[in-house]
């Protein structure tokens, strides 16, 4: 929840923020291994403290494949989903009915600099193929590594996105959503992620979509000063409730 955590510093005073957490990425939880059982079981969680609508929903990365899968189950038991955003994720992934993937789950060690924010240049054939401790070395080198983090909790989070990564492999979006769709996708391709086509989120929602480019990359959509846009948005949407 971590990466959110510029956008909600730039939210206003009185808009309350919950995050979800992945089962098991801080923890010895066994992680849930589909989109449909992760959405269900954090709905449960969003059912504690909110039981009706209107709801708004943001994710990022693998966090907007949950977000779309959570409206579903929203307006498929009569939810009203105010907002739905989602932050720089494909929508060819999450096609109505298209079962086909074109790209591999990374290895074990690729998930781990990648979460780390490793790029292939940092890397430099210094690591091998599934070679965590060597990952963890680059990591220290580069000064990419969070207080406090240790190999084992590094390697966790790295299951855990393997995890997600076939997760996505099998996720098919069941039906329309009725909701308007908010994108925001990043302009600079990195080694993991490349600029995404925002006119394939027409066809998975029968509302509006509505999208903005921003001049940054997937990872740094979600850091100051680019997120500012995003949360500029959602601002927006918490007055149009309060007035």
């Amino acid at each position: 929840m971590l990466g959110y955590l510029d956008l909600v510093r730039q939210l206003e005073d009185d808009v309350t923020v919950y995050g979800l957490q992945a089962r098991g990425y801080n923890s010895e939880e066994t992680p849930l291994t589909t989109i449909e059982d992760m959405a269900q079981a954090y709905l449960q969680e969003m059912d504690q403290v909110q039981s009706r609508g209107p709801y708004h929903i943001l994710g990022w990365s693998f966090g907007g494949y949950i977000a779309v899968e959570i409206s579903r189950l929203l307006e498929q038991r009569g939810d009203e989903v105010a907002l739905l955003g989602i932050v720089d994720v494909p929508a060819e992934a999450i096609k109505a009915g298209s079962d086909s993937r074109s790209n591999p789950v990374p290895s074990l060690s690729m998930c781990a600099a990648t979460q780390l924010g490793l790029t292939m240049e940092m890397l430099d054939d210094e690591v091998e193929e599934h070679d965590l401790n060597q990952v963890y070395a680059v990591a220290k080198k580069w000064n990419r590594l969070p207080p406090g983090l240790t190999i084992e909790q590094m390697t966790r989070n790295a299951r855990i996105m393997v995890v997600n990564q076939r997760a996505i492999e099998k996720y098919i979006l069941k039906g329309k959503l009725r909701t308007d769709i908010h994108l925001w996708y990043a302009l600079q391709p990195t080694d993991t992620h490349q600029v995404i086509h925002p006119s394939g989120w027409h066809g998975l929602s029968l509302g509006k979509v509505y999208a903005q480019e921003l001049a940054c990359n997937h990872f740094t959509i979600v850091t100051t000063p680019h997120v500012h846009v995003i949360a500029e948005r959602l601002n927006h949407f918490v007055m149009m409730v309060h007035s």
